[in-house]
């Protein structure tokens, strides 16, 4: 690529926009295969509404996630450096997803770094699709006053993991935002590198 830079065989633009055509394949069509088996081998939420939330907040949470990817491969070029890096994002969006913490648990002069986690869109607005207004059965449920009295309501779940107020279209949306708002820093480090190498 940096030769055919160098020859002004083509821009950056057009070269960072086929980078990520070509990678759709990884992106989108493997997630949806992922979704389908998952989805209903699980038994969540059989409606499609609640499927189609489902796969757009999986296919969003991908394209983040690799979009972030992206973004570190092309600010560091050491592949050692960029690992260390990777690693230490990693940790940071799974700490304040809510998914191993809840994230009522998260002292609050701390707690806000939560917005600044995909992974905490991308949970909260799984757990709200699944469990927000559905009426849980209890079928494991040994006795009527397991969980606190059976059947109970899904909402009572979602106010458990801290994620009362949400909702999956604003979870949509963020992680959306944040996707986009990764690709396009992607292609300024990319255009920015090139312009110190060329």
């Amino acid at each position: 690529m940096l030769r055919e830079r160098r020859s002004d065989t083509y821009h950056v633009l057009p070269y960072f926009l086929a980078k990520s055509l070509g990678d759709l394949v990884a992106v989108f069509v493997l997630p949806i295969v992922y979704a389908l088996i998952i989805y209903f081998a699980v038994g969540l939420r059989p409606e499609a509404t609640a499927f189609a939330w489902y796969l757009l907040l999986s296919l969003t949470t991908v394209f983040t996630g690799q979009s972030l990817g992206r973004i570190v491969s092309l600010a560091v070029p050491d592949l050692a450096r960029a690992n260390c890096i990777s690693y230490v994002f990693v940790l940071f969006i799974m700490l304040f997803g809510g998914f191993y913490v809840n994230v009522r648990r998260i002292p609050p002069w701390i707690g806000w770094l939560r917005y600044l986690s995909y992974m905490y869109w991308a949970f909260s607005g799984m757990v709200i699709n699944e469990f927000e207004g559905r009426e849980m059965p209890c079928e494991s449920a040994a006795n009527p006053t397991d969980y606190g009295g059976c059947p109970f309501m899904g909402d009572r779940i979602v106010e458990e993991l801290g994620y009362t107020g949400g909702s999956v279209a604003r979870s949509f949306v963020f992680l959306f935002t944040m996707s986009m708002t990764f690709r396009a820093l992607a292609y300024l480090c990319l255009r920015y590198n090139l312009n110190i190498r060329i």
